[in-house]
């Protein structure tokens, strides 16, 4: 099993435009089996804005091919 996070730092009150777009797109590739979860992390505290996608894929070429 394999875990991809990525992150990413927002202007300030910017994060919640960019979730919103995370759940979307983390809905269609749900239906895929590429991808065992997938979470979607924040830290909106003091100036850090923080977002990070953190998937669980068990091949990462099945994953590339969903992607």
């Amino acid at each position: 099993m394999h875990v991809i996070r990525n992150v990413f730092k927002c202007k300030p009150g910017k994060a919640k435009n960019l979730i919103e777009k995370f759940k979307k797109s983390t809905e269609l590739l749900g239906q895929s089996d590429a991808v065992i979860s997938e979470r979607v992390l924040v830290d909106e505290v003091a100036t850090f804005w923080t977002v990070v996608i953190e998937t669980e894929v068990e091949d990462l070429a099945k994953f590339g091919q969903a992607m």
